[in-house]
């Protein structure tokens, strides 16, 4: 081979060596486990070169930028919520707390007492979270006006309870938005010792169920006054509440075309004596015993039947009376043994009366037969 051909075979060997170099810089590298492992499908468009990597792409705080283009990536691994985006700055799902405002809770704690609303001071109220809400989030105590507020709580399912020495807590859920502002107002009622534990957590049950029309407290203020206070839950107005010793008697109404309702009555044993027998009237007729608390708290299972149930407590008396249907009806209460007792006063009275008459009598005739016989 002359030197002209073997120069001419190294000039093409070099020019093709020159070629094929200048297209290895310009495809982009790519290993075998990068493109067997990825379950994304990488489209690159724009100048920006986007690698495919490892295929997990997080979401992180939801803001994605694309800085000198345009992307689009595909596929099922994205975390944070919606998998597909395009460019620029784009939130990332609809659960990233990014997008959320907080919201606010507010109001005022205060218990009932004949029909006026009375704040509590100092009462504790509490943000309560999680799955069985059993953990505290946050708490406060409300001031002289009974209000309290929670201004910074990220949306979610809250209940929110307040109580306080001497009352029944009371609970109520609680759905928050974003940026909401939610008034929630909290009645207490002042704890008594009348019922039975069990018998008292079945009625909170019937009075969040609406059974429970209304409830009197009844104590004695001093020696000679008694003192009371009222609540009225659902449907039913309670009036000419009477009180005097061993006896309480009201008059009761509502609706008509309402379901009846079952009164609850709560009475120290100042008032009545919790260890003598109780007889309950319902229009001036005496009425019968319930079977059990379930069956006094249905006051619609005895037909126009109402009835009554006595519970003894430690400090008194709590009577719950049925009233199946409604115009308006007078509820006597009243102790039998008081009543024996003011009976048997009422009947020594005539008796003592009565001997006084027949000793002033014979004083009388005996003065006459004296005066005869001088």
């Amino acid at each position: 081979m002359n030197k002209t051909k073997m120069f001419a075979i190294g000039a093409v060997t070099l020019m093709a060596m020159g070629v094929l170099v200048q297209a290895w810089e310009i495809i982009p590298s790519y290993s075998v486990s990068e493109m067997n492992s990825s379950p994304f499908e990488f489209l690159a468009c724009g100048d920006d070169n986007a690698t495919g990597g490892g295929g997990n792409e997080t979401g992180g705080s939801g803001n994605e930028t694309g800085e000198n283009g345009n992307w689009t990536v595909q596929g099922n691994n994205e975390t944070g919520g919606n998998v597909n985006w395009t460019g620029g700055n784009e939130t990332v799902g609809s659960n990233v707390s990014g997008s959320l405002e907080p919201g606010e809770i507010y109001g005022t704690v205060f218990f009932i007492s004949n029909n006026s609303q009375i704040p509590v001071e100092n009462a504790n109220v509490a943000v309560l979270y999680n799955e069985n809400f059993s953990d505290v989030l946050i708490e406060t105590l409300t001031d002289e006006n009974g209000y309290y507020t929670f201004d910074s709580l990220m949306p979610g399912l809250y209940q929110i309870r307040a109580s306080k020495q001497d009352y029944s807590a009371t609970i109520n859920a609680v759905d928050l938005h974003s940026n909401e502002s939610i008034e929630l107002n909290l009645v207490l009622e002042k704890e008594s010792n009348y019922g039975y534990p069990l018998e008292n957590i079945t009625i909170l049950k019937a009075i969040e169920d609406g059974r429970v029309g209304g409830k009197i407290n009844v104590w004695q203020k001093d020696n000679v006054t008694y003192d009371h206070e009222i609540l009225i839950y659902d449907g039913v107005n309670i009036t000419e509440l009477d009180v005097t010793k061993g006896a309480v008697s009201f008059t009761v109404s509502g609706n008509e075309s309402s379901t009846g309702k079952t009164i609850i009555i709560n009475v120290n044993s100042s008032v009545l004596n919790s260890d003598k027998d109780i007889a309950v009237e319902y229009d001036g007729k005496t009425i019968k015993m319930a079977d059990d608390i379930n069956d006094v708290l249905n006051p619609n299972d005895d037909g126009s039947n109402p009835e009554y149930l006595i519970s003894k407590g430690a400090n008194g008396t709590q009577i719950l009376v049925s009233i199946p249907h409604f115009s308006e009806h007078e509820i006597m209460i009243y102790s039998l043994a008081e009543n024996v007792v003011e009976a048997l006063g009422g009947i020594t009275a005539v008796i003592i009366y009565i001997a006084i008459c027949m000793v002033a009598a014979a004083v009388f005739v005996s003065s006459i037969y004296v005066r005869r016989k001088i």
